[in-house]
Parts: C-alpha cells; sequence; structure tokens
C-alpha cells in the first residue's frame, strides 16, 4: 500500500510538516482547479529541498474521489506512479501477470475495453446482442470458445421491442443476462455502482455516444476522455466492456 495524507488548502500548511516527509518520495495529487494547483505549488517549494524525489502528478478528474468515482483503481494508481524511464523487456514482462484469460478466446480479454464501430445500420446492435448471448450461455461466439458469466446489456439504440424479441429467441439462461434500456442520469456513476453490486463477466454498451451523452461523435478527445474512464472501470472490477461507437 501507499502512506497517504492531506495538509488542507495552501493556507493550512506550516513550515514544520515538512519535517515529517524528508527523505522520503513524495507524491503530489493535487484537485484540478485554481485552488488545487496553488496548493500544489505551496507544497511543492516546500518539499523539493528535503525529500529524495518529488513528482505533482495531475489526474483526469477535478479531484482524487471524483477519479475513483469513474473507475479509478489501484492498479491504474500504480501506472500514474510508475518511473518516467523505459524498462527492460524481461523486467517490464515479469510486472504483466502470469497469463491472459479471456472472455471470448483470444478476441475479448478479462478487465479490457474494446470498440465496435461502423456506419449506423450496418448490424452492430444485432452482433452484440448475439455476443451477450454466447457469453450468457457459454456458446461460441464467431467460432471462438467463450467463459460463460453474467453479461450487462445497456442497450439504448433500438426499441425494447425489437430488443427483446431478439434477445427471447437465442438465450436459454436468462438468469446471466441483464439489460438496461434507458440512460441514467449519472451514466458513468451508474455504471461504475451496477458493476461494484455484482461482478459481470462481459458489459456491453450500445451506443457509446448515446449512454455517455457524447456532444460530438467525431470529437477524438471527447472519445478519448470517456473511454479512459470505462478502461479504467473495467481494470478496476476485472470486467471487460465493450461499447459500440458510429
Amino acid at each position: 500500500g501507499y502512506v497517504a495524507t492531506t495538509p488542507g488548502g495552501s493556507s493550512d500548511w506550516r513550515p514544520d510538516m515538512a519535517d515529517h516527509l524528508a527523505d522520503r518520495h513524495v507524491v503530489i495529487i493535487p484537485d484540478q482547479d485554481g485552488p488545487g494547483q496553488k496548493a500544489a505549488q505551496v507544497w511543492r517549494n516546500a518539499l523539493e529541498p528535503v525529500t529524495a524525489s518529488l513528482r505533482v502528478i495531475p489526474l483526469p478528474a477535478h479531484d482524487f474521489s471524483d477519479w475513483m468515482r469513474v473507475g479509478g483503481s489501484r492498479e491504474a494508481l500504480e501506472g500514474l506512479l510508475s518511473t518516467d524511464s523505459a524498462l527492460g523487456f524481461e523486467t517490464w514482462a515479469a510486472k504483466q501477470g502470469e497469463s491472459v484469460t479471456w472472455v471470448v478466446d483470444r478476441l475479448l480479454c478479462d478487465a479490457g475495453f474494446s470498440l465496435l464501430a461502423s456506419k449506423p445500420r450496418a448490424g452492430k446492435s444485432y452482433l452484440t446482442r448475439a455476443l451477450a448471448v454466447a457469453v450468457a450461455e457459454g456458446d461460441p461466439f464467431l467460432g471462438r470458445p467463450t467463459r460463460q458469466g453474467k453479461v450487462l446489456l445497456v442497450t439504448l439504440d433500438d426499441p425494447g421491442a425489437i430488443v427483446a424479441e431478439h434477445l427471447r429467441g437465442m438465450v436459454r439462461t436468462p438468469a446471466n443476462l441483464f439489460v438496461q434500456s434507458w440512460r441514467p442520469s449519472d451514466p458513468a456513476g451508474w455504471l461504475r455502482r451496477e458493476m461494484e453490486r455484482q461482478l459481470y463477466t462481459l458489459v456491453i454498451i450500445d451506443t457509446l455516444g448515446r449512454f455517455m451523452l457524447m456532444e460530438d461523435t467525431n470529437s477524438y478527445a471527447e472519445f478519448l476522455r470517456l473511454s479512459q474512464a470505462l478502461l479504467e472501470l473495467a481494470r478496476g472490477t476485472g470486467s471487460h466492456i465493450l461499447a459500440t461507437h458510429h
């Protein structure tokens, strides 16, 4: 684990606080607003002369609590805290775990995020519903073995009656399939709570733009911000999250 502390805001800092962090490797994770940046600068000026090393790491969220709510995890934090220098292959490989485990063999892995993208009305929704049922049943998908488990299908693109009719024609084990057909007011927060409530092997979001209310589906910056939150959530829970995108 890591030792964590907070000295409050910039006006709460006292010079004697630096004594507690002398000769330590210190990382400052400030709030991403004006007061947070001001506090980080005060702490940095006071600590640089006495610490063994000092870094300031910005988070892709307002503060640490917000980052955790949108999928921040220990693994993601360790990635942020890792050194900037490249590792030799053997050292790097030893940190990657024993082996990859698959939801769909050699296609969708545990703790992963994937994107199924095409022009609208190309059949993405039908394909992902077939995938949902294959994993819920433990049946092959596209000729590849699957690992049976619970599946969450967030379906916002097609009318509910069409989705229900399609699923009824395929599913034999309905207890493994869970469906959400309306967009929550806080989609990222709802998804995190639902994935913490029970373990899903696979989560399908159809579509990413409708679920997360993307303002511009052609904006790479907006897509990167939203997909990063889903990737961190997948890594934190061990589920695979697949999103469709136009």
